[in-house]
């Protein structure tokens, strides 16, 4: 069974994750930190800012790897 960091590492080299998507996938309450733990294994995430419903959200994608 994977973690919540590599399923969610391994779901956003190909897609856009947002925390609605991470939860309903993943079981994932906090994305934010995920990607942060992401992050400090030395992986790149690009952001954006969507808005739905007059609701704004961020989603990332992972963009590659830096060496350590």
């Amino acid at each position: 069974m994977m973690s919540q960091n590599d399923s969610i590492l391994k779901y956003s080299k190909k897609n856009w994750i947002s925390g609605l998507v991470a939860l309903d996938l993943f079981g994932c309450i906090h994305l934010p930190r995920r990607i942060l733990d992401l992050k400090e294994r030395g992986y790149l995430f690009q952001d954006r800012w969507i808005e739905r419903n007059n609701k704004r959200f961020k989603e990332y994608k992972c963009v590659g790897r830096v060496e350590l």
